[in-house]
C-alpha cells in the first residue's frame, strides 16, 4: 500500500470512529432525555395521586358531615311531626268540647269511670298535659 492509500484509510477509520462516537453520544443523550422524561412523568403521577387522595378524603368528610346534618334534620322533622300529631289531637278534643253543652258534658262525665273522669278533669279543666297526668 502506498502512502496516500494509507492516509485515506486512516482518515476513513477516524471518520468511522467519529461517527460511531457521535452515534453513541447521540444514543446516550436520547437515553438520558428519555430517563429524565420518565422521572418527570413518575413525579407527576405521584403528585396527581396524592392530590386525588386528598380530594377523596375531603369529599368523604363532606359526605359524613351531610349525613350527620340529614340525620339531625330527620330527627327534628320527627319531633315536629309528633308535636303536630299531639296538637291535632288536642285541637280535636277542644273542638268536641266546645260543641258540647254544659249539660251534655256533665251527663257524659257522670257516665265515665271515676279514673277517666279524674284524668279528663286534670286535662280539660286544670290544664295538665297528658304526659304530666301520666306521671
Amino acid at each position: 500500500m502506498n502512502r496516500s492509500t494509507l492516509v485515506l484509510l486512516a482518515a476513513f477509520l477516524v471518520s468511522i470512529q467519529t461517527n460511531a462516537a457521535d452515534h453513541n453520544l447521540s444514543t446516550l443523550t436520547q437515553t438520558r432525555s428519555t430517563l429524565e422524561q420518565w422521572v418527570q412523568t413518575k413525579q407527576l403521577i405521584s403528585k396527581t395521586r396524592n392530590d386525588w387522595q386528598s380530594d377523596k378524603e375531603s369529599i368523604e368528610q363532606t359526605i359524613a358531615l351531610y349525613e350527620r346534618e340529614l340525620k339531625s334534620v330527620e330527627d327534628q322533622m320527627l319531633k315536629v311531626s309528633t308535636n303536630n300529631t299531639q296538637v291535632t289531637k288536642e285541637m280535636t278534643e277542644a273542638t268536641v268540647l266546645q260543641k258540647l253543652s254544659n249539660e251534655d258534658l256533665l251527663d257524659w262525665l257522670k257516665t265515665m269511670p271515676l279514673a277517666f273522669a279524674q284524668v279528663f278533669n286534670l286535662h280539660a279543666i286544670d290544664g295538665f298535659s297528658h304526659e304530666e297526668i301520666a306521671q
